[in-house]
């Protein structure tokens, strides 16, 4: 009786911390992120891209996990094919984010649809922050990698 209290107890706290996360991790993508890219990261055809069934996608390589960190750490500008579309624009640097925020932000994004990729951490982003920066050209250059282009077209 009292080991089943105990597991009770520790499932509640569990999904109570998992409710937390979720919370602050759309808290961030709100404030900073869904005046473009929508609520649940619907976008806008042609001028925002679509991030839910997208950035889980990105987020399960490794390479796609680098843009996505750039992108947001250092902005992205020119013409990028998504959903059979070229998008030319201007995304701004969040850098002023913290390692945390950006995480949160990355995380509730990746797992929006899909299965669901490992989860981003501060530290992930801290090692990507600490190398030379790139310029939102460099970015999206990155992003334009045929590999990641095929994973989340």
């Amino acid at each position: 009786m009292i080991a089943a209290r105990a597991a009770a107890v520790i499932l509640a706290a569990a999904f109570g911390a998992m409710s937390t996360a979720t919370e602050a991790q759309s808290t961030v993508y709100d404030a900073n992120c869904a005046i473009c890219h929508q609520a649940a990261g619907a976008g806008v055809p042609g001028s925002f891209p679509r991030l839910a069934g997208r950035a889980g996608a990105l987020a399960a390589l490794p390479d796609g996990r680098r843009v996505m960190i750039s992108t947001v750490l250092y902005g992205m500008t020119g013409r990028l094919q998504v959903e059979g579309q070229t998008i030319v624009g201007l995304m701004p640097s969040f850098a002023a984010l913290s390692d945390v925020e950006i995480s949160e932000a990355l995380n509730y994004v990746a797992h929006l649809e899909g299965k669901p990729p490992p989860r981003f951490t501060a530290a992930e982003i801290a090692t990507l922050r600490a190398q030379p920066p790139l310029t939102p050209a460099q970015v999206n250059a990155l992003a334009r990698d045929p590999a990641l282009a095929k994973a989340a077209p």
